[in-house]
């Protein structure tokens, strides 16, 4: 990925973000 671009930075985290959720819920 080149220049990372603000759009994938959030989609990035919210995807890490759902896995944590999903992680922390089982």
């Amino acid at each position: 990925r080149r220049g990372g671009s603000q759009a994938v930075l959030r989609r990035e985290q919210t995807f890490l973000g759902r896995l944590r959720e999903a992680r922390r819920f089982g």
